[in-house]
């Protein structure tokens, strides 16, 4: 392990950054200056100390890999919504008791992996709006009982991951585009 435990917020100030890899530190925050790092396209925050992320990050536009697996978190900022250009979404090993409302609205998703975490269950409501997500990985998430039959309407779906889960269930996928 690396031993940052805090970041200045002079990090905002390297605005030409586009890969900031912070992964294997002791970080608990991240400063708001976060969200002025407009040209970066990959967010690397795993294996911290976080408990949640700033609003800030919302406004990182350009990030289309966002890792922060190995955490604490428990929820997500409404606004990561704004990150447009978000194609992988790696939250494993947090703390998350149900999916955050944020992810279902994450429609250019390509990739998500939610492994490890306390999740009950998957929502079924709006999972529909997902047609991008190619990949979801729900891997050791031992109190997941069952998968909503609306991942059968995830035309791009081609990896799903249950691994060491307490799936019991699983729903008729035979409606899933075979292209």
């Amino acid at each position: 392990d690396n031993c940052l435990v805090k970041l200045p917020d002079t990090l905002g100030t390297l605005t030409n950054l586009e890969h900031l890899n912070l992964s294997f530190n002791r970080l608990e925050r991240l400063p708001d200056a976060l969200g002025m790092l407009q040209d970066l396209n990959a967010l690397l925050l795993a294996h911290n100390r976080l408990q949640k992320l700033p609003k800030s990050v919302g406004k990182l536009c350009e990030v289309q890999v966002l890792h922060a697996s190995h955490n604490r978190l428990s929820d997500l900022p409404d606004n990561l919504t704004q990150m447009r250009r978000l194609r992988e979404l790696y939250l494993a090993d947090n703390a998350f008791k149900q999916v955050p409302d944020v992810f279902t609205r994450l429609v250019r998703l390509r990739a998500a992996d939610l492994s490890g975490n306390p999740l009950s269950r998957l929502p079924a409501a709006g999972l529909d709006r997902m047609v991008a997500l190619r990949e979801l990985q729900l891997n050791r998430c031992a109190s997941l009982t069952s998968l909503p039959d609306e991942l059968a309407s995830l035309p791009q779906l081609r990896q799903l991951h249950a691994e060491y889960s307490a799936v019991a269930h699983l729903p008729d996928l035979s409606t899933v585009a075979n292209t």
